[in-house]
């Protein structure tokens, strides 16, 4: 029996390496079932049942950022526990993630627990070591992948059971603040 979801995330897919990471899931500690490969922008977000003035706010802020190319670039780990692949260039995930982290301070990435967050594609997380190991193996003879990042995905889920869903889809379209608005 699925629950109602419980936290909310955002996160830029790459489907480029999606087979790969599903392929690989199964060996995560938790795997979260329904999530693509993905940059997390912030996690945990507004709790659901998300406001319609938060929708609206980050629809706005979103719409400013215009797409971008990046490649899969590097094999990388987060000590023993996490295998992943980096971006590059990083600081158009990181800009994105600044802006939403400025927009809603009180809800801080990972909360609190990561300052400054890098942005990443987790390939194995808290797996076997020698599955962690292989994966990543695997994905560097893969390397680079050119990638494409042009949407924001709000995704809605929890962690009992970790099922995770698409809430909303924002486009990256590099819309400017009209500038002819008059400012109050």
């Amino acid at each position: 029996m699925q629950t109602a979801p419980t936290e909310t995330g955002l996160v830029i897919p790459v489907p480029e390496i999606d087979d790969f990471v599903q392929r690989w899931r199964p060996f995560d500690a938790v795997p979260l079932v329904g999530v693509p490969a993905h940059v997390t922008i912030l996690y945990p977000w507004v709790p659901p049942p998300v406001p319609d003035t938060d929708l609206a706010a980050l629809s706005a802020l979103v719409g400013n950022f215009e797409p971008f190319d990046f490649e899969l670039t590097e094999v990388r780990w987060f000590g023993t526990d996490v295998v992943y692949v980096a971006p590059d260039p990083a600081e158009p995930f990181a800009a994105l993630t600044r802006a939403v982290t400025a927009r809603w301070p009180e809800h801080p990435p990972y909360e609190g627990e990561i300052d400054d967050p890098l942005p990443h594609v987790t390939l194995v997380h808290g797996g076997p070591i020698e599955a962690m190991t292989r994966a990543g193996e695997e994905a560097a003879a893969l390397l680079p992948i050119r990638c494409r990042a042009e949407e924001l995905w709000l995704m809605v889920g929890g962690r009992d059971p970790a099922v995770w869903s698409i809430d909303r889809r924002y486009r990256l379209r590099g819309r400017r603040p009209d500038s002819s608005a008059t400012m109050a």
